[in-house]
């Protein structure tokens, strides 16, 4: 009877006992993006994390993998559902297939990979919007291609 016990008890402590947390990668709006920009990564949990955890959003390369080290482009000290303001790096590769995912430190955990595909253009190839004043004093209107 003893060992029925134990049993039983064991069984309600690993069933009850973890709660295990996820993360979902929210919509990221404003594509194409220019290596340099910032962009807001939104995620949720399903549940709090622990003290101390840190979100972190994370670039796949232009196929749209991540490789075995991704390059962590924002991070936040949070246990909840949030908004990681992330920098693309100005070296980043031009590319049409981007995807961000969300990872955590406490615990470690990696969120759903972003439903949104990113482009992103060389930092080289993105103008600035604004306005030029030519030697004959005409204005011209500059947008971003």
């Amino acid at each position: 009877m003893r060992t029925l016990s134990i049993i039983v008890l064991t069984a309600l402590c690993i069933g009850f006992g973890a709660q295990s947390q996820t993360i979902t990668t929210g919509t990221i709006n404003g594509s194409p993006f220019c290596a340099g920009n910032t962009l807001n990564v939104p995620y949720t949990v399903s549940a709090n994390f622990n003290s101390g955890n840190v979100f972190r959003a994370q670039l796949s390369d232009a196929a749209g993998s991540f490789p075995a080290s991704p390059v962590v482009i924002g991070s936040l000290t949070s246990r909840t559902s949030g908004t990681i303001v992330a920098t693309i790096p100005s070296t980043t590769v031009a590319g049409s297939n981007y995807k961000v995912r969300v990872v955590s430190t406490n615990p470690i955990r990696t969120g759903t990979e972003s439903s949104s595909i990113l482009v992103i253009k060389s930092a080289g190839s993105c103008a600035v919007a604004g306005a030029m004043l030519d030697d004959l004093g005409d204005v011209t209107i500059i947008t971003p291609s």
